[in-house]
């Protein structure tokens, strides 16, 4: 509920320069799938494809690659907080693409970035 474009929604109480996710929000992410929350490197070698798949089609166009991740599995489709989870915990997305993807104003991406912040440790 509210404003998704309220200031007050994503306040931090904290430098962004430490915030590392939580051990707990990490092995949460981790059970929405079985790739999530660690170097997808580590995994079987089917899912391993998929992931970089995934990964490759989001660091060229951030909106089709939302599209792949959710296509392939990864997130359920209109799971906004699992994307955010998934994009927080998933090793070699690109920051830029990233970033550049999590601040369109467009109200998903708004409600994405929202949950997105909430990933990480804030105190």
């Amino acid at each position: 509920g509210g404003d998704l474009h309220d200031p007050a929604r994503l306040s931090i109480h904290s430098s962004a320069d430490d915030y590392e996710p939580s051990a707990a929000q990490l092995g949460e992410a981790a059970n929405r799938h079985s790739s999530v929350g660690r170097n997808h490197r580590d995994l079987d070698p089917e899912t391993r494809v998929v992931m970089d798949r995934s990964i490759r089609a989001f660091n060229i166009n951030p909106k089709r690659g939302v599209r792949v991740i959710v296509e392939s599995g990864f997130v359920e489709e209109g799971d906004d907080e699992g994307l955010a989870r998934f994009l927080a915990a998933t090793v070699g997305l690109n920051k830029v693409k990233l970033g550049e993807w999590l601040g369109e104003p467009d109200d998903r991406n708004v409600e994405v970035l929202f949950n997105y912040a909430r990933t990480y440790a804030f105190e």
